[in-house]
């Protein structure tokens, strides 16, 4: 009997982050937010980087930097995610059609998690 080789492939999500074009840390800890390198993402309109703790599937992570006095383009998800405020203070705009626009003020070490499928 011989053995067959088995070979995954790269899951989705992967080629998806790879496609972005900005770094990508597979790291078990990241000791200061703050001095990761990141760069341009189109996406957002600002500079950025993923960090995948230990396992993707287990806490991947998406640190994003906004320029003082600019903003990022809005987006919206479908699916759970959470902003945590590393440094610096702000605001969000939720803008969902048939409510009133709603503004979160944020800062150092805030966190918040944006409605499901709300453009902010």
């Amino acid at each position: 009997m011989t053995a067959t080789q088995f070979e995954r492939r790269k899951l989705f999500y992967d080629l998806w982050q790879e496609r972005e074009g900005i770094p990508i840390y597979r790291v078990f800890h990241v000791d200061d937010l703050a001095t990761v390198k990141l760069d341009p993402w189109r996406r957002f309109g600002g500079k950025g980087a993923f960090i995948n703790l230990a396992d993707p599937y287990i806490t991947a992570a998406a640190l994003l930097e906004i320029p003082p006095g600019k903003s990022l383009k809005t987006v919206r998800h479908l699916f759970e995610t959470w902003v945590f405020v590393v440094d610096g203070n702000g605001e969000t705009k939720f803008e969902q059609p048939g409510y009133p626009a709603r503004t979160l003020r944020w800062k150092k070490r805030s966190l918040f998690g944006p409605p499901l499928n709300v453009p902010y």
